[in-house]
């Protein structure tokens, strides 16, 4: 399901994209040929580590793809934005606030499976929450494990685009008779034109519909997102990754890899431990950070103490 551009295409955005947008990144491996091995133009998948990255990553794409004219004519479509909350945060009621939006992968008593519910009020404990204009449902904390939490934003989508769909959904938008489309999650699509209605139409001619909201761009993904996935060309751009990050991510490409990284020595040095390894020296690490702030905050509270008496 991978779109695909010519891959001396993508080159050709992704050198500026590394080598001048963000002068601190340099390249330290790449192969690439033109077509790929059927003769086609090579699909390609950027990989970024972390969320912040990736959206960075597509942006910067987006941009140069903009520039070139293969992604044109833009709409801003509203999207739910995962906030990926923890189950701890997600039992806390002062974490929440109107306006955000909560969707239940988990059927409940008074919530169906799939359902989104729009944020009121916090009372006695409680979300208070509402599906639609009329219908209010109180939440309590034994329910956080049934949903995830979101915020409202926008996205810019344009013709040539290329989306990462975040929700299975089957819609008859776009169809004739009885017949229903269906989207999967972690489905990567091409936009083909907007419709008469604003309405996104992919290349395969499914209509997303109005309702579908939980999408983003997907030229590049996180290491996470693209396991399992095989692309003709992979791009990788990375400062830290573990041995195993960086063994799903480099191995996404059937036909090449690029890497791209502001220091090779730190990156190989990351990549040569063992995630659970990496874990232990972060923790050290923030824990020594810890220490030796307390230590300061001590001293200047005895220096401070020594010149008061």
């Amino acid at each position: 399901n991978n779109s695909s551009i010519a891959a001396s295409s993508f080159v050709t955005f992704i050198r500026p994209l590394i080598l001048s947008e963000n002068r601190t990144y340099t390249k330290f491996e790449t192969r690439s040929g033109k077509p790929n091995s059927r003769g086609k133009s090579q699909s390609v998948l950027g990989i970024s580590p972390t969320r912040a990255g990736v959206l960075a990553f597509n942006d910067a794409i987006r941009d140069l793809l903009k520039a070139a004219k293969v992604v044109t004519r833009e709409r801003a479509h509203k999207t739910l934005n995962n906030l990926y909350w923890t189950m701890a945060e997600k039992r806390e009621p002062q974490n929440y606030k109107a306006g955000l939006y909560l969707n239940f992968h988990k059927a409940t008593k008074h919530v169906k499976k799939g359902e989104t519910l729009k944020v009121r009020a916090v009372i006695a404990g409680r979300i208070i929450a509402t599906r639609g204009l009329s219908r209010v449902v109180a939440i309590s904390k034994k329910q956080a494990a049934c949903f995830n939490v979101f915020e409202k934003t926008q996205v810019q989508v344009g013709k040539g685009d290329r989306l990462l769909l975040q929700q299975s959904m089957k819609s008859d938008a776009g169809r004739l008779f009885s017949f229903k489309s269906v989207f999967k999650a972690n489905e990567i699509v091409t936009v083909k034109r907007h419709d008469l209605r604003g309405r996104i139409v992919l290349d395969d001619g499914r209509v997303l519909p109005h309702d579908y909201q939980q999408f983003a761009h997907g030229w590049a993904l996180t290491t996470s997102r693209a396991q399992g996935r095989q692309t003709d060309s992979a791009v990788v751009a990375a400062a830290r990754m573990t041995r195993e990050g960086f063994y799903v991510a480099a191995s996404r490409g059937k036909e090449s890899l690029s890497v791209f990284t502001p220091n090779q020595a730190k990156l190989a040095e990351s990549v040569a431990v063992r995630s659970d390894r990496m874990a232990a020296v972060e923790l050290a690490r923030e824990i020594e950070s810890k220490g030796a702030v307390t230590e300061s905050k001590q001293a200047t509270h005895s220096l401070g103490a020594g010149r008061n008496a």
